[in-house]
């Protein structure tokens, strides 16, 4: 894990363990139910890429061990393009890639910087692994995760 400043209270951030996925399924039934921002996730899709490696969950605690933040990190190993979110088609060449998506944070945690931990926890995942491109798709409307990135 990277060296970051944690605001008192909180542990630093987490890669989750595949047998740990339940938790941050809550966690994420929890914020879809607050945010019109969140899509539908696919679970069982999901599932299987942790399992296979292909994707990582990065979560933050606070010192209660309740999540108040998380997002997923997944890995894309394609060559040539690629096709996400439907409307955007990235050209791979022979790199490697990630795509940052389900970038929360709980209402009482907003404008500490968790979703900055997050983000910089990602890119150190992906420098670590070789991954020279990440991605994120943001909706313009939600400010807080706009300005995140």
């Amino acid at each position: 894990m990277s060296k970051t400043t944690i605001k008192a209270g909180l542990k630093s951030p987490e890669i989750l363990k595949p047998s740990e996925i339940a938790e941050f399924l809550r966690f994420y039934r929890e914020q879809s139910a607050r945010s019109t921002f969140l899509k539908k996730l696919d679970v069982l899709q999901l599932k299987r890429a942790v399992r296979a490696g292909d994707a990582q969950i990065l979560m933050i605690r606070n010192h209660q061990g309740e999540v108040v933040a998380a997002c997923v990190l997944r890995k894309i190993t394609n060559r040539g393009y690629l096709q996400i979110f439907a409307e955007y088609r990235i050209d791979l060449g022979a790199g490697k890639a990630a795509i940052i998506g389900s970038l929360m944070v709980s209402a009482d945690y907003q404008g500490g910087g968790l979703a900055g931990q997050l983000i910089n926890e990602a890119k150190e995942i992906c420098k670590g692994e070789g991954i020279s491109q990440a991605f994120a798709k943001v909706n313009n409307e939600n400010k807080a995760s706009a300005c995140s990135f």
